[in-house]
């Protein structure tokens, strides 16, 4: 049954941190016959484990694609807080079963639906193909929902929402009238936008140096501060994310918030945000006075502002 010489290997896995240093090797074998194995090796390309993440399971690396940026990099999670949205069918303990997701909402805003909302389905990239009222302030909602987050991150002043399943292509939007959205979605919210509000979801992702000595809350809500959501919104819409997160998503459907949290942010000043900025609002605009779907000619200016969007994004990044 088995060809003479069995070779185990004997693999161990340990919860702890890899050595600051540790480089693995990769190789990727191939063949139809167990010899081929033997002799089909490709070396792959690699990088320091705690660089390459999730990448290091993935034959396409990230690292074959050498980003060399001008300016430092910061990881979108020490800008945002990023969460998926609220679960608004009924609590399980309790309430389950006493109404679905289609009960609470209406086409039309009312004093019992009150509040803008989306689904993930009606995002897309850059604009939302359509808008509903969610019911609020009533015995059931939102008291009764499974998951109905905290206040802020529905209603906070400014966001960035990005659809948790796009397909092969990140589809990411602006909010800043307090757009509620469902755990179809995930939200993007500024550090220094959330400063001393207190809760268990906030302080599960990051701590004050007064709730805990290696809290690094306040540096967040500095760095946060020199962001233009906008600018976010241009690099989270490039081709350059597209093809950073092809080799670290861990689904070809959906985008994770730890998926993103990762992202490199390219650290330059407000002032030189602001042409990327100016770009992102030109686009914003289009959509606001033409409405979905475009026409073929405003299609395409939009088509042409996103290219000049990924070269300047790709010149940031040295690509």
């Amino acid at each position: 049954m088995f060809k003479a010489g069995v070779y185990n290997t004997i693999i161990h896995f340990g919860k702890t941190n890899p050595e600051a240093q540790h480089q693995p090797v990769r190789t990727r074998r191939w063949g139809k016959k167990p010899d081929d194995f033997e002799y089909n090796i490709e070396v792959l390309s690699s990088n320091l484990q705690t660089t390459l993440g999730l990448e290091i399971f993935k034959i396409k690396s990230a690292s074959q694609n050498h980003i060399k940026p001008k300016y430092n990099l910061v990881e979108l999670k020490t800008i945002c807080y990023v969460s998926v949205g609220m679960v608004i069918n009924s609590n399980e303990n309790g309430y389950q079963g006493t109404f679905k997701t289609q009960d609470l909402l209406t086409d039309k805003k009312t004093t019992t639906n009150p509040k803008r909302f989306v689904l993930g389905k009606d995002i897309d990239k850059w604009y939302l193909r359509n808008i509903r009222y969610l019911e609020w302030g009533t015995k059931r909602a939102p008291y009764q929902f499974r998951r109905p987050t905290f206040t802020e991150l529905q209603e906070i002043k400014e966001k960035l929402i990005a659809v948790r399943t796009p397909g092969a292509l990140p589809k990411v939007t602006y909010d800043n009238e307090g757009l509620h959205f469902d755990a179809s979605s995930v939200g993007f919210i500024l550090w220094y936008n959330l400063k001393d509000i207190i809760n268990k979801s906030i302080t599960k992702t990051a701590k004050y140096k007064w709730q805990s000595p290696d809290g690094k809350r306040e540096e967040y809500e500095l760095i946060s501060e020199q962001f233009h959501p906008k600018y976010l919104l241009a690099i989270m819409n490039s081709a350059f994310a597209r093809d950073w997160l092809v080799t670290r998503r861990r689904s070809a459907k959906h985008i994770y918030p730890d998926d993103w949290k990762c992202l490199p942010i390219v650290s330059i000043t407000m002032k030189e945000q602001i042409e990327l900025v100016r770009l992102v609002d030109t686009i914003l605009t289009k959509f606001q006075q033409n409405k979905y779907p475009l026409t073929l000619n405003i299609a395409q200016e939009v088509a042409k502002l996103q290219k000049e969007i990924d070269n300047r994004v790709a010149a940031l990044y040295g690509l």
